[in-house]
């Protein structure tokens, strides 16, 4: 599970699973370039990793075997996987938000938005719900997951949020 599990990229193109049983890595993935954002689904079952080179790649949590991978315009500044796997929240540095729905090896985008700046971060609630991006432009968004519907938007706001709650 998540408590147990830590995922961290490198420098060296790669991105490496611990669990705290001895210290040394269960799994490790190389990229072919630099990761730049990753997320850790909460049950630990998926890590999702965005590239500078625009790569989103999906990896299970147990080996590290790719799932997916989608190529994107710019790099991906910003990621976040839902419990299952099935939603997957990608940003990129051409300020696009995109949610995909993924089913087996494809995933089709669900809806996307565009925020004003290069460095967009991102959460999405466990079960997908709501999905939160903001920019290095003082920009954050608060959207449905459903359907992409914006609830919230903050024009003054610093990309610094994190979701709580124990059932999203």
């Amino acid at each position: 599970n998540a408590g147990s599990s830590l995922v961290i990229s490198t420098t060296k193109r790669k991105v490496m699973h611990f669990k705290f049983n001895d210290g040394a890595a269960d799994w490790d993935s190389d990229l072919g370039s630099g990761p730049a954002a990753l997320s850790i689904s909460h049950d630990g079952a998926f890590v999702l990793v965005g590239t500078d080179a625009g790569e989103a790649i999906l990896l299970r949590g147990d080996d590290g075997a790719e799932l997916w991978k989608q190529s994107h315009t710019g790099g991906i500044t910003g990621v976040a996987v839902a419990d299952g796997g099935l939603l997957l929240l990608v940003a990129t540095s051409t300020g696009k938000v995109l949610l995909y729905q993924r089913s087996g090896v494809t995933a089709t985008v669900k809806w996307q938005s565009s925020l004003t700046g290069s460095s967009l971060k991102v959460l999405l609630a466990r079960d997908g719900s709501y999905a939160v991006a903001g920019s290095d432009q003082d920009s954050l968004r608060i959207y449905r997951g459903s359907d992409g519907a914006e609830l919230a938007a903050v024009e003054t706001a610093r990309a610094a949020f994190q979701l709580v709650g124990t059932d999203r």
